[in-house]
């Protein structure tokens, strides 16, 4: 499931309080441990601890820091040629389905990219056929 909002593409994110630009880094999580506050009950629409075990989990921080904009998960499907999307989320401080403002913009962008980054990583650039997503 994507639950992101393309609302800009930024080479950062944009604190929308002040208008600062924010740097961000992309890290892959791999421990189960730490994606388990990361669920249905607080907004994270899944359980992310799960996502781990068939795919590679990666989060959009800020520069510095584990504060974590949003999540993606992706899996190089082989058989259909495809960096498959198992699920993209913003956080719930920068979804407008949960808060009413959001902290940042560009998490979307961000996380689309990550996955397209990932989708030429597995070897499908310049494809018709470079990713798939759940709906």
């Amino acid at each position: 499931m994507i639950c992101v909002e393309i609302d800009e593409l930024t080479p950062c994110l944009v604190d929308l309080a002040t208008g600062d630009i924010v740097e961000t880094e992309v890290i892959r999580v791999k421990r189960k441990s730490f994606l388990q506050k990361f669920n249905k009950k607080n907004g994270w629409y899944t359980s992310w601890s799960n996502e781990v075990e068939q795919n590679e989990v990666y989060a959009l921080v800020i520069k510095g820091t584990v504060d974590i904009q949003g999540l993606v998960s992706v899996r190089n499907d082989i058989n259909m040629r495809t960096a498959y999307i198992s699920w993209m989320v913003a956080a719930p401080q920068n979804n407008l389905q949960v808060v009413e403002q959001k902290k940042y913009d560009g998490v979307g962008g961000h996380l689309f990219a990550i996955a397209a980054r990932k989708s030429a990583d597995f070897g499908y650039s310049g494809e018709m056929t470079g990713f798939a997503a759940n709906k």
